[in-house]
């Protein structure tokens, strides 16, 4: 009777403290033709838990993002802003490795 109670009671704190939420590692590597302003580029990912942007780097067309989530599959959120100010935004669910050249995005939109 106390080994059902004391696993009740473990399951009702890694409930309530998140701690059956697992942790896993992932990869994106995006690049950026040299032809495309790094200005008008905003890119932000979901982990699971929230929406964390990322900060673009003038001086490389090259972004790595590497961080942990907690949902099924992590999501990679770019937006475009077009010289027509049209906003163009792409959200991408993948896997833990993800390579995508940004043309290939701007065709998918």
């Amino acid at each position: 009777m106390k080994i059902r109670y004391k696993i009740c009671l473990g399951l009702l704190f890694s409930t309530l403290f998140g701690v059956s939420k697992a942790e896993v590692r992932f990869n994106a590597k995006i690049i950026f033709p040299l032809s495309i302003e790094l200005n008008k580029i905003s890119i932000e990912y979901h982990n699971g838990l929230q929406i964390i942007p990322y900060k673009i780097s003038t001086q490389s067309h090259i972004i790595e993002i590497s961080d942990v989530y907690y949902s099924k599959y992590p999501v990679l959120i770019i937006t475009y802003n077009t010289n027509d100010n049209i906003v163009l935004t792409r959200e991408i669910f993948f896997r833990k490795n993800l390579s995508l050249h940004i043309l290939e995005i701007l065709k998918i939109i």
